[in-house]
């Protein structure tokens, strides 16, 4: 158990030391991929009671009280344990482990992201031990979480299923209203449905919602899609953007040769 210790060590040297240039950090990275790639190498040849000996040493480690508020490195520790999980009573314990670590959510910022990062083990078990069948209906009952949302989605992408990614995404934004990272990443998959549906007055509405919001790389769509209204859609959209203090305004009234707004634009900084 060399690594633990090392982990350890590196776990104090954190709490008391500075860490600003990731060092410690670096070294227990190292030091969980070499123990994630012994436990595979290993699990290829290991015989049951081996299987047994290294999943308790494992998950003991990851229950480790020094690992409190460290919370991306336990989740790594208990993932080597995936590999373990060919072992039908180990994929039990695993299962009923991840379980019983589930915290209330409460609104807690904190507890919400653990519960996402348990579930992320989970789907990446199911990945591993079940059937594609198994893996589409565990997808479909969690996809309050927005990463297993999202590769439903691209699931359906794949599959040119621009319905379902049209309900999919649709119904992502009235989850995450109050997110609104998470409402511009439905809103883009939203426009890449109505686009492979043909709709051309959404897109062109979208297309526009998606600049004023930040997207440059929808700007060359504005234009193509605006092309007999240009004029008075550029006025609008400037005028949206200098609103919002938008990063955005800057690049495209120098883009444009909007120069009575460049000089403005330079008068006010």
């Amino acid at each position: 158990m060399r690594w633990a210790q090392a982990i350890n060590f590196a776990l104090e040297a954190i709490q008391y030391g500075d860490d600003s240039s990731g060092e410690f950090g670096a070294r227990i990275d190292e030091s969980l991929n070499l123990v994630a790639e012994a436990v595979s190498l290993g699990a290829e040849v290991w015989k049951k009671e081996q299987y047994e000996q290294a999943y308790a040493l494992i998950i003991k480690e990851a229950q480790n009280p020094e690992l409190d508020g460290w919370s991306d490195w336990q989740i790594e520790i208990m993932g080597t344990c995936i590999n373990l999980c060919d072992d039908d009573e180990i994929e039990q314990q695993f299962l009923a482990l991840l379980q019983s670590l589930e915290r209330p959510n409460n609104d807690n910022w904190s507890n919400e992201y653990f519960n996402k990062q348990l579930r992320e083990l989970h789907f990446q078990l199911i990945s591993f031990k079940s059937t594609d069948e198994e893996l589409e209906q565990f997808l479909a009952q969690n996809l309050g979480d927005d990463n297993m949302r999202k590769r439903v989605i691209e699931s359906a992408l794949t599959q040119q299923d621009y319905e379902k990614v049209l309900q999919l995404a649709t119904d992502g934004i009235q989850h995450d209203k109050e997110r609104p990272g998470l409402v511009s990443n439905w809103t883009r998959y939203v426009y890449t449905a109505h686009k492979g549906l043909g709709n051309v007055a959404q897109i062109k509405e979208l297309s526009l919602q998606l600049v004023i919001g930040g997207d440059y790389e929808y700007y060359e769509d504005v234009k193509k899609l605006h092309t007999t209204e240009w004029p008075t859609t550029l006025e609008k959209l400037l005028t949206d953007l200098n609103k919002k203090s938008s990063h955005l305004y800057a690049q495209i009234i120098v883009e444009e040769g909007q120069y009575k707004r460049i000089l403005d634009y330079c008068k006010a900084q």
